[in-house]
């Protein structure tokens, strides 16, 4: 088991390491040198845009937000009626751990850990993590269908439907069934599909069939936790928008918003060290930003997480101190 976590962390830094270096291959290659390359990379920040930089920022804690009360309604299916303000600060707290943890995902730990001590029960509280992901996956599914339909609807071109389209559709299908048809027939595919799935693949379906079985008894907190999971992941859709004004760039929002949802789907499954140069390499290949912009884009985002995480630190040390104080008592 150690062994497999130290593969993990060498396999995220060696992704991690490899887009950014052939990144910076590509820059000096353009630009005559390293030297020449670091001045465009740097240029780009020179004429940043801050009236972007403030909502960008804020959004971040209107995302917190919307976590919180997504959190609380998945609880409430369970009997569990947690204050919005402890489940706030756990999410600011998780911010914290997301940047000094190899992984984007690093917080869901401390709110594993945390939930279990408002549920009382780490299968429990393991469930609803789960159904928070998958809500999640569902919602970047539909709003990437939603912007190709706008386009396709404003579209006077033709065109057969492009394979991002294709993979769209197909994760909107298989979320739909997995959300909303009855556990006994996203049981049934699943186990009929097994055998041509990977185990983890297979087994991480099932257990997300399991803890959906207990909202299927709640369909009014899963359809409420679906609709905040869209307006979540559109206010982070709308977060990478803003950035990318600020730098400069001015890409048509309806297509922008058509692919935002790769990127934070990849953000969320490709194994590297805090998505470090997944986002460079997505605002490069699909976005076509200039390969500087592009990176500028990351280095922007990781300094607002960093100071988001650094204000989630200072509600950690405090909450750890009212532990301590509550045990002397």
């Amino acid at each position: 088991m150690l062994k497999k976590k130290w593969l993990m962390l060498f396999l995220r830094i060696a992704i991690s390491g490899l887009i950014i270096g052939y990144t910076i291959k590509l820059m000096s290659e353009k630009y005559g040198g390293l030297g020449e390359a670091l001045d465009h990379f740097l240029a780009v920040f020179g004429d940043v845009l801050f009236i972007w930089i403030l909502p960008a920022f804020l959004l971040h804690f209107i995302g917190m937000g919307l976590m919180s009360i997504r959190w609380k309604v998945l609880l409430s299916a369970q009997n569990v009626n947690a204050g919005y303000s402890q489940l706030y600060s756990i999410n600011l707290m998780a911010a914290f751990f997301n940047n000094f943890l190899p992984s984007t995902i690093g917080g869901d730990m401390v709110k594993a850990l945390e939930s279990k001590r408002i549920v009382g029960d780490h299968t429990r509280s393991i469930m609803v993590i789960v159904i928070e992901r998958l809500t999640g996956l569902f919602a970047l599914a539909f709003i990437a269908l939603t912007a190709f339909l706008i386009k396709g609807i404003k579209s006077d071109s033709g065109g057969g439907t492009s394979p991002v389209i294709f993979v769209v559709l197909i994760t909107s299908v298989i979320f739909m069934i997995v959300l909303f048809s009855h556990p006994k027939i996203s049981g049934y595919i699943v186990r009929a599909f097994r055998r041509f799935l990977p185990g983890k693949i297979a087994e991480m379906l099932e257990k997300s069939i399991s803890a959906l079985t207990v909202y299927y008894e709640y369909p009014r907190h899963l359809i409420i936790a679906v609709l905040i999971s869209i307006v979540f992941q559109f206010n982070m859709v709308v977060y990478y928008y803003f950035i990318s004004r600020s730098l400069g760039m001015s890409p048509g929002f309806i297509d922008f918003m058509s692919k935002a949802p790769m990127l934070i789907f990849l953000l969320m499954t490709v194994p590297s060290v805090n998505g470090i140069g997944v986002r460079t390499a997505v605002f490069r290949g699909l976005m076509k930003f200039p390969v500087p912009v592009a990176l500028a884009v990351e280095v922007v985002d990781i300094g607002m997480r960093m100071v988001l995480g650094l204000i989630g630190g200072i509600f950690f040390l405090f909450h750890k101190r009212g532990e301590r104080e509550k045990e002397q008592e």
